[in-house]
C-alpha cells in the first residue's frame, strides 16, 4: 500500500523529515501540484481530503466521477457529498487518529466493497452534478434573481 500526497504548503519540508525519519520513503510520496488530477485519480484506490476548511470541493467531485471512494474531514459541503458508510467516510476535522482509522478501514474492506462504494459516489455525480443540471439551477436562480 502507498500514500501519494498531492499539493503543497508551508508544512512541506517538516512532513519529508517525518517520512524520512520513519523510513516510509519507499511507501510514501509528497507529489506536490498535480495538473493531470484524472490521471492521477485513475491511478488511485480512494480519496482523502483532510483539510480543516472548504467550501464544496472539486477534488471529491472528480474523485466520485472517478469511482472512487472517499475518506474526508466532515466540513463545509462535504457531508453534501460524502454519505458516511456509502461512498465513503467522514471523520472530524483535526482528528489525525480518526481519519488514519478511516483510511486503514477502507483499505481492509474488500474490493468488491471499495468498487460498490466508489460506484454510488459516481452515480451521486451523475444524478446532482451533472452539466445539464448544474446549467438547470443557475438559470433557475437568475431567473429568480431578475423576477425580484
Amino acid at each position: 500500500c502507498s500514500l501519494y500526497i498531492v499539493g503543497d504548503g508551508p508544512l512541506k519540508q517538516e512532513l519529508k523529515a517525518k517520512i524520512q525519519d520513519l523510513g516510509l520513503e519507499d511507501r510514501v510520496y509528497l507529489i506536490g501540484v498535480c495538473k493531470d488530477i484524472p490521471t492521477l485519480l485513475s491511478q488511485a484506490d480512494a480519496l482523502v481530503l483532510s483539510s480543516v476548511w472548504e467550501g464544496l470541493p472539486n477534488v471529491i467531485l472528480e474523485a466520485m466521477a472517478a469511482g472512487l471512494p472517499i475518506v474526508a474531514t466532515d466540513i463545509g459541503g462535504v457531508r453534501e457529498l460524502v454519505s458516511d458508510g456509502e461512498n465513503g467516510f467522514l471523520v472530524p476535522c483535526q482528528e489525525p487518529m480518526l481519519l488514519a482509522e478511516a483510511m486503514m478501514h477502507l483499505m481492509a474492506i474488500t474490493e468488491q466493497k471499495r468498487t460498490e462504494m466508489g460506484k454510488r459516489g459516481r452515480t451521486i455525480v451523475k444524478k446532482k452534478y451533472n452539466i445539464n443540471i448544474i446549467v438547470k439551477k443557475w438559470e433557475a436562480l437568475y431567473e429568480e434573481v431578475l423576477s425580484k
